[in-house]
């Protein structure tokens, strides 16, 4: 867990990271979850692997690289 005042942010393994954020692109598809809740939690796991992105150094290139490519696959699978 890393703290920065005001926010919390659980520190997860970059593969998990990608799943995070490639799920809530596959929510969008399930009538039973709210819009309004998949669209909040993907704004939060954003900014959360913003700040992953900033702040872990080494492991940077890694949380960008599988940023882009939950981004990726979830568009890729909205579009279908």
């Amino acid at each position: 867990i890393k703290n920065f005042g005001f926010l919390t942010i659980p520190i997860h393994s970059p593969f998990r990271r990608y799943h995070i954020i490639r799920n809530n692109f596959y929510m969008f598809k399930e009538s039973h979850i709210p819009k309004k809740f998949v669209i909040h939690q993907l704004i939060v796991n954003c900014i959360h692997q913003f700040f992953l992105i900033l702040t872990m150094g080494k492991m940077a290139k890694q949380y960008f690289i599988v940023f882009l490519k939950a981004i990726k696959d979830g568009v890729k699978y909205l579009l279908k």
